[in-house]
Formats: structure tokens, sequence, C-alpha cells
């Protein structure tokens, strides 16, 4: 059984590298369609440092 120390580790470094790519992704579009843009990078952006929150009292 993962304890879950293990498990949200193993979630932040596998999703953290993903959702930064994806946001980059989105920051690269942001000209085609700039609102659309801007509100999901924001949720990301969010995303990424709720799983870092979430990492740290683990630690």
């Amino acid at each position: 059984m993962l304890s879950k120390y293990t498990l949200y580790e193993c979630f932040g470094y596998i999703l953290s590298p993903v959702f930064y790519r994806f946001f980059n992704i989105l920051h690269n579009f942001a000209h085609c369609n700039i609102s659309l843009a801007k509100k999901m990078s924001r949720m990301l952006n969010n995303f990424y440092y709720i799983t870092k929150c979430f990492q740290k009292p683990f630690k």
C-alpha cells in the first residue's frame, strides 16, 4: 500500500512537467485566442502550485 507521501510525490513529479509543458504550449498559442489561453494557463498554473503545496507537508 502506497503511503500519502509516495503517492503525492509520484503525482507531483509526473504531473508537474506535463502541466508545465502544457502551460508553455498554451502560452505559445496565446496570440490566437488570448482570453481562452489566459484562463486555461492561469488554471493550470494554479493546479501546478496546488500540487506543490500538497507535496510540502509530507516532506
